[in-house]
């Protein structure tokens, strides 16, 4: 019970920490992790051994990655693929089907992009399409929504998924494969939600606030130049995680070891990295490098957030709590649904997805021997899981529900009655997708 006391404090200063005193994750991490080792009984020396090797190992395993990942997503954002990728869209499915094309788009766009920074791109679009189908905007912003949110928890190179992936010692590759996989369903109940609901919102097709957009971006007609940077590496990490389940003696040990190397996701993300300022020569507004230094500026904040969830975690297992809770919890066969259980309650309380899957994959890494997930299926799994937790529920404290409101030009009541309750929905069919997903590959 003991345990379960120190756990319960620990979340508890996070919350308060992060929620109601505005304090960086970064800080309260840190902060959190030195009382959990010194109430456990660690000496000082213990401590800061921990904290340092824990922050240490988690960003030498995974900070190269976070990096490339989000300079890939600053171009994707400035060189108008994303707007590009839901013009194709709309055009293939056609008119009648816009509200899943917007699904489908943000699927997609929000792999490389923030979810919050991909509504804003695709607003305007939203506006256009509505008008021109005669469709709500209201319909059109939540299946959107919906589809970028439904990637941003689940699929790498999104910092959330990836820096969980690295505290869980989770492939990156299985990750994003699993994490594909578990995505689609959860972004077409969305879709699904949306469409049951929309009739109950009054049809309005009010102007949505202008964003503003960069004139000079270039025509849909180079879509692949703009998609490759994001594509490349994608599919060299999907290669590579499918190779290493197939014979090495089928393939031979050259084009094994090969591809091992390409699709490694530091040597994969630097080739999309390379790509992308290949590509950027092409158009003047990406000319100049301030795309590249926003994407290094911002990946600054989140390698300090992951690298103190790594400490925290470390701290966790050399305290012995996280494996005596775990040992407690066997008999009740949580498994699956622990990680989704506190990544939920980790979000709904303070409201950052990523907080919570950093916090919730460092309290449960320690504990996945226990609990017969240490499998590297399994520990993937546990990544999606996290993730899918992570999604319940967006409201009033998370940045992402205002970015929706504001746009879309929903009351933030709409919001809550048709946005929020549809993210509870794609927590849940994220966890029953998980679960099957364990149950068949287990």
């Amino acid at each position: 019970m003991l345990d379960y006391l120190h756990l319960a404090v620990a979340i508890g200063a996070i919350i308060f920490g992060t929620s109601l005193l505005r304090l960086h994750p970064f800080l309260v991490l840190l902060v959190v992790a030195i009382g959990m080792g010194f109430s456990a009984g660690l000496a000082p020396a213990e401590v800061v051994k921990s904290i340092t090797s824990g922050f240490g190992d988690t960003i030498g395993s995974i900070g190269i990655v976070i990096v490339c990942g989000t300079i890939i997503g600053q171009f994707l954002e400035r060189s108008g693929a994303a707007l590009a990728i839901a013009e194709r869209l709309v055009r293939s499915l056609g008119a009648s089907r816009t509200p899943l094309a917007m699904n489908l788009t943000g699927y997609v766009v929000s792999i490389p992009i923030f979810c919050d920074s991909g509504f804003v791109i695709l607003a305007p679009l939203n506006r256009s399409l509505s008008q021109a189908a005669k469709v709500p905007t209201t319909l059109l912003a939540c299946s959107l929504a919906f589809g970028l949110y439904s990637t941003h928890v689940f699929v790498p190179p999104t910092p959330g998924p990836l820096a969980a992936a690295a505290i869980l010692q989770a492939n990156v590759g299985l990750v994003m494969l699993l994490g594909l996989a578990v995505s689609l369903p959860v972004a077409l109940s969305g879709w699904a939600y949306a469409s049951f609901v929309h009739r109950k919102i009054s049809p309005s097709l009010l102007e949505l606030p202008q964003v503003a957009t960069d004139t000079q971006t270039p025509s849909t007609n180079r879509v692949p130049g703009r998609v490759l940077p994001f594509l490349v590496p994608l599919t060299l990490i999907a290669v590579a995680a499918i190779v290493q389940v197939v014979p090495a003696s089928s393939l031979g040990t050259f084009w094994v070891s090969l591809i091992g190397f390409l699709g490694h996701p530091v040597i994969a993300l630097l080739l999309g990295v390379g790509l992308a300022l290949l590509a950027a020569r092409q158009w003047e507004p990406l000319h100049n490098s301030d795309w590249f230094v926003k994407g290094l500026t911002d990946s600054g904040s989140i390698l300090l957030i992951t690298g103190a969830g790594g400490a925290f975690g470390k701290v966790l297992r050399e305290s012995g709590f996280a494996e005596e809770i775990a040992k407690s919890l066997i008999g009740f066969d949580m498994r699956i649904s622990l990680p989704f259980l506190m990544a939920a309650i980790l979000k709904s309380a303070q409201g950052s997805s990523t907080v919570a899957m950093l916090t919730t994959a460092a309290i449960v890494e320690p504990m996945l021997e226990q609990l017969s997930l240490a499998s590297p299926t399994a520990r993937a799994l546990v990544v999606a899981s996290t993730g899918a937790g992570a999604m319940v529920v967006s409201h009033f404290n998370d940045s992402y529900f205002w970015v929706v409101t504001q746009c879309s030009s929903m009351s933030p009541s709409q919001a809550l009655k048709y946005f929020t309750f549809g993210t509870l929905i794609q927590g849940i069919t994220g966890l029953a997708t998980i679960a099957l997903l364990l149950e068949y590959l287990s």
